[in-house]
This record gives structure tokens, C-alpha cells and sequence, in this order.
């Protein structure tokens, strides 16, 4: 099971770091290093195992290690790293909510992309939503944010003009467990720009 878990780890932090990077190429130059804050255990344990598979794509990973949760948001805010590798949501929610954060959510409407709707309404932060038409949150919820919270939570089709000034940018795995039939179709929609 440990060994299952790095593995998903990996492989979500993979696509998170592959997303990132086709966001940043939109901006400026493809980078070909990337810093990333991460405790040392497990997770600068978990970005070690990531390091060839990043290497094999032009990417060196430099992982800088912190021995608190807050230091690593800090230093992203700042600049001083690319990615933050820790992160939950009650945690995540928190600190976005005391220093006015914004958040935004890119990939499939799905469950994740709920729960942050929903998270937003509940606590506060602001929150922008991108998700390729098609592949929209549940509709009710989405209604409910647009009646409740217009100006705190938009929802967009582009994810470039989405993650525009945003302080946290979050996906999921782009196929969702049960969602396998038609993967190729939604990979394509997904990854259209």
C-alpha cells in the first residue's frame, strides 16, 4: 500500500508539475528548472523518485526543504519556489482565508471541483473554476455559487485567464476512477489549448 501511494503520489504530482509548466509556457519561455517545497519525509522522499522522469523531459527539479507547512506558502507567494508540494484542503482553506488568497481549480468538473465550490461558499475564499466546456461542475452547485457568491467564485473556459494572478493553482487526475470509457475523448478535450 506504501508503495501504491508514492507511486499515485508521483504520478499526480507528474501532471501537476507538466500542467504547471504548459501554464508558465503560455506566459514566458518554458522553464527547464523547477523548485519545489517539500517537507523532507515523505514528500522531498517522494519528489527524489520524480526526478528522472522530469530530467527525461528537459526539467531539472530542485527540491527545497522545510520543516513546517507555513514557510513553503510563504516562499511561493514570494517567488522563491515554483510549486509547494504539501498541501490539504482544511489547511489550505485556512490560510488562503486569513491572508486573501486567490484559488483556482483547473481540469475536469468533478468531485474535486465541487468540493472546492462548496469549501468557498462555506468559508469564504475566492475561487475561480476553469473546466473545458462538456466537463462542467454538478450544475446545482455551480447555480448555488453564481446566486450566493458571484463575485468570490467565476467559472471560465479558458484556464490561462483562470490561473491569471492567481496565488494557488490546484488540479486533479484528469480521468476520474470510474470515468475510464472515453479516456482519449476527454484527454483531447482536456488538453485542447
Amino acid at each position: 500500500m506504501k508503495a501504491f501511494t508514492k507511486t499515485a503520489a508521483s504520478i499526480s504530482l507528474v501532471g501537476l508539475v507538466v500542467f504547471a509548466m504548459m501554464c508558465v509556457g503560455a506566459v514566458a519561455a518554458p522553464a527547464t528548472r523547477l523548485k519545489v517545497g517539500a517537507t523532507p519525509v515523505p514528500h522531498a522522499e517522494i519528489l527524489e523518485a520524480v526526478k528522472p522522469i522530469l530530467a527525461a523531459k528537459g526539467i531539472t527539479l530542485e527540491i527545497i526543504e522545510f520543516t513546517d507547512y507555513v514557510t513553503p506558502n510563504l516562499a511561493l507567494n514570494d517567488g522563491d519556489i515554483d510549486a509547494n508540494f504539501f498541501q490539504h484542503v482544511p489547511y489550505l482553506e485556512s490560510f488562503a482565508k486569513d491572508r486573501r488568497l486567490n484559488i483556482t481549480y483547473v481540469g475536469d468538473g468533478n468531485n474535486v471541483a465541487n468540493s472546492w465550490i462548496e469549501a468557498a461558499l462555506k468559508l469564504g475564499f475566492r475561487l475561480r473554476i476553469a473546466c473545458p466546456e462538456g466537463f462542467e461542475p454538478d450544475g446545482m452547485i455551480v447555480a448555488r455559487a453564481k446566486a450566493e457568491a458571484p463575485a468570490q467564485i467565476r467559472f471560465f473556459t479558458d484556464p490561462f485567464e483562470a490561473a491569471r494572478d492567481s496565488d494557488i493553482i490546484n488540479t486533479d487526475a484528469w480521468v476520474s476512477m470510474g470515468q475510464e470509457e472515453g479516456i482519449m475523448r476527454r484527454k483531447q478535450e482536456l488538453f485542447k489549448k
